[in-house]
Formats: structure tokens, sequence, C-alpha cells
């Protein structure tokens, strides 16, 4: 098991994870974007242990969810260090991954939906993405 640093009482991680539980709106998504969130959560915690990363699965979706609307690249940059990988050299089924945490995580920005959510409330397919 890996030494997670606590964070501090009142610190900024918790605050934010106190604000994701509470505008996390992902329980009124269409069940086609909970599985896929559930799925990707799963399969990202999974692949965040293999890789011995720092961050965890709550870190990765704080993060998310603090992220403005251009923090794509912030992300992108998060991830590929959380993997000790860069972008020439990631595989394409981890970028696929970014990609899903990125889309079915929520973000602060859209009131606790998720891009997915917005998407298929504009009348886009969800599943697409």
């Amino acid at each position: 098991m890996q030494d997670q640093a606590q964070p501090q009482p009142g610190s900024q991680y918790e605050r934010t994870m106190r604000d994701l539980l509470q505008h996390d709106r992902g329980n009124q998504a269409p069940r086609p974007i909970k599985k896929r969130r559930k799925a990707t959560e799963m399969r990202l915690d999974e692949e965040l242990r293999q890789a011995n990363s720092v961050l965890t699965l709550q870190q990765v979706m704080a993060f998310t969810f603090e992220s403005d609307p251009q923090g794509h690249r912030a992300y992108l940059e998060l991830m590929l260090t959380a993997f000790d990988t860069d972008v020439d050299d990631v595989d394409q089924s981890l970028l696929q991954l970014f990609q899903d945490a990125w889309n079915f995580f929520p973000h602060r920005f859209l009131d606790g939906r998720c891009p997915a959510e917005l998407f298929d409330e504009l009348g886009g397919n969800s599943a697409s993405l």
C-alpha cells in the first residue's frame, strides 16, 4: 500500500472534496453516463495503483473538478506525470482513459456535471465521447 500524505484539516483538497460531493450531479445523469463514469473510475484507480502513482483516484477527480474550461492541458500534463510518461510515449488505451476521465468526471464550471452530460443535454450522443 502506498504512503499517501494525509491532507491537513481545512486544506484546499478537503474543501474541494466536500464541494465535489455537494455539487456532483452524477446521480442525475442518464444511466449510460453513470455506467461509463463508474467503469472509468474503476479502471483509472487500477491503472494508478499498477503504476505506483503518487496520485489517487480522489485526487484526480478533485483536480478535474477544479479545472477551468481551458484546463485540459494542465490536466493532461498532470496525468502524464502521474504515469511517468510523456505525450509521445503514452499508450493509446491510457490516453483514452485520460480522455474518459475528463469527459465523465464532474467539473465545477459545469455546476457538477460532466462534459458527457452537457453533450447529452445538447442532443449529442455521449456514448461516442
